[in-house]
């Protein structure tokens, strides 16, 4: 793949997809950061001087918290940003994609100084070029990456795929879905229902979860036609067009099911 990515499987199903940071964005983050640690360590000099000899300690202080606290203090109360990286869409999280806890931060961050190495911060350059996954070296201790963050909005991209809106359909599904319960049910008792699914087939019912309120009601037909194997319905006495609609019930039952929630009534 052209494109590098680190992924993650959930307890859920889902495959989560990282887009590590390479060198150029985390390089022009630092140097955002590097700004305004130096206007900020300016501002404390000018205040040092004005206590005369003992201003001196307040400037010493003063430049340790700038500069082993800012990086820490923003990787853990602002969503794993300091300003650099959020000015470039990316942020530090642990490896399995949950956010930076307080130890791993302060881990990858003392470490700044191996990075360093032998000057220049070259040893951190070259892990970053030839690691897989762009970490440097602190990373690499720490468990963390540095990844872009998720931009897509899937409501407009939905809506620029299918014409429509969450709102516009979902009326429909949930009316649909009061018509037909009574006639058919979804066989929770069957073994089947119990039997543990695939990775990809919890993916797939998930995937189907997130279309639903931007698909047609026919559409949602077509697609739980092909996951019907994965579920069970009793019918009785009704036609072909209410038994796609029984199956369709049945997925979204079970689908909702895998994502905690409880089934629908």
């Amino acid at each position: 793949m052209i494109d590098n990515t680190a992924k993650h499987p959930t307890p859920e199903g889902l495959m989560l997809t990282l887009v590590p940071a390479g060198l150029l964005p985390r390089c022009s983050a630092w140097l955002i950061d590097f700004a305004i640690r130096m206007v900020v360590m300016l501002i404390i000099y000018w205040i040092g001087l004005w206590f005369g000899e003992s201003g001196f300690g307040f400037i010493a202080i003063g430049y340790f918290v700038i500069y082993w606290g800012y990086s820490v203090f923003f990787e853990v109360y602002r969503h794993g940003m300091t300003p650099g990286k959020k000015s470039r869409g990316i942020y530090v999280c642990h490896d399995d994609g949950t956010p930076i806890s307080l130890q791993a931060s302060l881990i990858r961050n003392l470490l700044r100084v191996a990075d360093f190495l032998p000057m220049g911060f070259m040893a951190g350059i070259l892990t970053v070029m030839f690691n897989r996954q762009s970490q440097r070296l602190g990373d690499i201790v720490a468990g963390t990456l540095v990844v872009y963050r998720e931009q897509q909005d899937l409501a407009k991209l939905y809506q620029s795929i299918y014409g429509v809106t969450a709102k516009d359909t979902n009326v429909q599904v949930d009316n649909t879905a009061n018509a037909f319960t009574h006639q058919a049910t979804f066989d929770a008792a069957s073994p089947l229902f119990f039997y543990p699914l695939q990775l990809g087939e919890q993916q797939a019912m998930l995937s189907l979860m997130e279309r639903l309120p931007f698909l047609s009601l026919p559409r949602q037909q077509e697609i739980a036609s092909v996951l019907s194997p994965l579920v069970k319905v009793t019918a009785h006495g009704i036609s072909h067009t209410q038994e796609e609609e029984a199956c369709r019930l049945a997925i979204i039952e079970r689908a909702s099911i895998i994502q905690g929630k409880a089934a629908i009534k």
